[in-house]
């Protein structure tokens, strides 16, 4: 996430542990549409099997990885229902974010909800007349106890939008179906749809580097990816590693923020500003703190950082390593890259 204070800190590697493996994997495919942009709803259909009885408890988290406060997702949740071919399945609210779904023997169902999206901002979900976007800590629904389990995912996005931008691996067969390992790399892989501006991309040792953006304005597009390129390379240039296959920043649109996710980020972006030296310099710098967040915070973090505890929220005194350390190299690697003195 991006902060506005400027910190010089020490490097600190900071240990994490894994998530133990899990030998029974409940199929879960969710199929997410937006039907009428106008009444600002996401609606949602998750399929999932080899259910345990006598009843299994649906959780939405309270918070997303990157953004430091909790937030109120499952008040956004509606018109929740549980079937099971043509039977209606008895569930209850049993906390504030758990869905307690009394299936018995039945091991298979379809849970069917709708999402309000209002709120436009890097963590919440958002829909207007021209994109949407998704945070996906807001919209999917996981298994208490199993967030190893993998996940598919299948977008419908309004008719005559023709873009899906996501840092989820996309499955063949054509359509918008993407898939995620376990439910860690699904919430902390956003979503954006519309009718997207790509601006043209780069690789730094091989490994490709895209912009998708909503509604960018107009820019230098090819000016601004090659600067973005040379302040990537300088950080991998100094990490020695490029921790993934692809990368993707997703212009949301006009606001103020950024998250950063395993290989995306989210950002606010309108391509204002950026016709003179000092906007274009903030920009750049923005951009920088986002990518070097995959470094640092992510994969290079305080231990409480993960596994995260999507409940309750995961708290840590060290954001002064993971921010601060972050703000200090947004603008080395601007003077690195030779883009300021």
């Amino acid at each position: 996430m991006y902060f506005r204070q400027r910190i010089l800190l020490p490097l600190l590697l900071l240990s994490s542990s894994l998530l133990p493996a899990q030998s029974v994997h409940n199929n879960f495919r969710f199929r997410v549409s937006v039907p009428a942009p106008e009444n600002r709803l996401f609606e949602v259909e998750l399929n999932c099997s080899n259910l345990q009885a006598p009843y299994n408890d649906f959780k939405m988290p309270v918070w997303m990885p990157g953004y430091y406060q909790l937030l109120p997702y499952a008040d956004q949740v509606e018109d929740f229902r549980v079937t099971s071919g043509s039977d209606t399945i008895r569930w209850e609210k049993a906390d504030h974010n758990t869905w307690r779904v009394y299936n018995g023997n039945v091991q298979t169902l379809k849970i069917s909800y709708r999402v309000k999206a209002i709120r436009n901002f890097v963590a919440t979900n958002f829909i207007d007349s021209a994109h949407a976007f998704i945070a996906p800590t807001g919209l999917f629904l996981h298994l208490a106890g199993r967030l190893s389990q993998p996940a598919e995912v299948e977008v419908i996005p309004f008719p005559g939008w023709k873009t899906v931008a996501t840092g989820l691996d996309q499955l063949p067969g054509g359509g918008f179906r993407f898939s995620a390992t376990d439910f860690d790399v699904l919430y902390d892989s956003p979503i954006l749809m519309g009718n997207l501006v790509e601006f043209p991309s780069f690789r730094v040792n091989g490994i490709p580097h895209y912009f998708l953006a909503h509604q960018p304005g107009e820019l230098d597009q090819a000016a601004l990816m090659e600067d973005l390129r040379k302040i990537v390379s300088v950080s991998v240039n100094m990490m020695k590693d490029i921790p993934f296959s692809s990368y993707r920043f997703l212009g949301i649109g006009p606001g103020m923020g950024g998250i950063e996710h395993l290989n995306s980020a989210a950002v606010s972006f309108s391509g204002r500003g950026l016709e003179n030296r000092a906007g274009r310099l903030r920009m750049l710098s923005f951009l920088a703190h986002e990518y070097f967040h995959h470094y640092n915070a992510k994969r290079i973090r305080p231990v409480e950082l993960g596994p995260f505890d999507y409940d309750q929220g995961s708290r840590t005194n060290m954001l002064w390593v993971a921010e601060g350390i972050t703000a200090y190299y947004d603008e080395l690697w601007d003077r690195r890259a030779g883009l300021m003195t």
